[in-house]
């Protein structure tokens, strides 16, 4: 939950962990969200009675109505859910490096560091990268959508657009056990 407290914005994790939030600079995060390239819809082209030629973007029943379209389809599927997932995972290191205050002093839970050793993940040296990914790496799912989304709150960003991004990291972080 998230509570004012003399005028800065502290979030605490289901763990206990409390955490400084602050507003990002909406058109950095606009910036972040543009700079990943979003894949171009296919096109598919038909002949109208007349014999003139018009090409039209695809879309999943057109796909099955056109030679080779499924494949077609199926790729660009594909290439889009690449697409959002990176342009998620940019928002959110966006987020949390502009959204939040690394905290003074050592953060860093010592169980979390002796399992990114074992199973081989590289720990950065430069302490805000690593804030970054231990707030991307070490917090629950659950956690991640909320802080997140609060942050964008105090950003300012439409509810409606909060409620989308919301459903985006959703399908895009996957639940960590607790």
């Amino acid at each position: 939950m998230a509570v004012k407290k003399k005028d800065k914005e502290i979030f605490t994790t289901g763990k206990g962990m409390k955490i400084e939030l602050r507003s990002v600079d909406p058109v950095f995060l606009q910036s972040v969200i543009s700079s990943v390239k979003m894949p171009p819809v296919p096109t598919y082209t038909t002949t109208t009675i007349s014999g003139r030629k018009e090409t039209h973007k695809m879309d999943a029943q057109a796909a099955k109505e056109t030679e080779g379209g499924e494949e077609i389809w199926k790729e660009y599927q594909e290439d889009l859910t690449r697409a959002s997932s990176e342009q998620t995972e940019r928002s959110l290191r966006a987020l949390f490096l502009d959204g939040t205050v690394p905290p003074t002093g050592e953060f860093i839970d010592p169980q979390w560091q002796r399992k990114m050793e074992i199973i081989g993940v590289t720990i950065p040296d430069d302490p805000v990268e690593l804030w970054v990914m231990y707030l991307m790496m070490a917090m629950t799912s659950d956690d991640i959508i909320r802080m997140s989304s609060h942050i964008m709150r105090l950003t300012g960003v439409d509810e409606e657009l909060i409620q989308q991004a919301e459903d985006s990291f959703r399908d895009s972080v996957q639940a960590e056990p607790e």
